[in-house]
């Protein structure tokens, strides 16, 4: 396996976790990894609105893949930057 291919392999395989992790926030399952959830105290996380958290993970997670994915293709055609 070439560098190329590697690197390639390692920024599809992070992109694929955050879509599928993505793919769970936008049914609102999984675990809220956000920090305004982890920081607020149980009663703030009570009268928190959960699925307005979630629509923000599910929208960060998708960009996050889409920059993951468009690295590794740009590493692996030789379009990164020096």
């Amino acid at each position: 396996m070439t560098p190329a291919q590697f690197t390639l392999a390692f920024f599809l395989g992070a992109a694929l976790i955050f879509i599928i992790y993505a793919l769970l926030t936008s049914r609102g399952k999984g675990p809220l990894l956000s920090s305004n959830y982890l920081r607020a105290t149980k009663e703030e996380r009570k009268r928190m609105d959960k699925r307005a958290e979630y629509r923000k993970l599910t929208v960060m997670n998708l960009v996050a893949a889409a920059i993951l994915a468009a690295v590794g293709l740009c590493c692996y055609f030789g379009a990164a930057p020096a």
